[in-house]
């Protein structure tokens, strides 16, 4: 639960801060739903979806937050996966935050 709601509950609400570039707003909120989902995911054998991942790192890079966009990233990855490469995609966009980063 994040702030009294499932944290599934909030893509409408993260939509309308990034739309509304409330992106301070919206990275303390994806932070709590990760820890969230996080908590869930070990909880139940699973991976958590990769979706506020993406989501935060892209708020962070809007932030100009390169470091804090590619530890997202990173957590992501080296959370203890019940399968492998459970989304590439979340790997090939840490490689290109960490080049991009130089």
């Amino acid at each position: 639960m994040v702030r009294g709601r499932h944290y599934t509950e909030w893509v409408d609400d993260i939509a309308s801060l990034k739309r509304h570039k409330a992106h301070e707003q919206c990275s303390a909120l994806l932070y709590e739903i990760i820890d969230a989902a996080e908590q869930e995911a070990k909880d139940l054998a699973e991976s958590p979806p990769p979706w506020y991942y993406e989501q935060l790192a892209i708020v962070l890079r809007k932030m100009r937050d390169s470091d804090a966009e590619i530890a997202i990233l990173k957590r992501y990855v080296l959370f203890p996966h019940p399968r492998p490469n459970p989304n590439p995609q979340i790997e090939d966009r840490l490689r290109k935050a960490i080049a991009k980063r130089g």
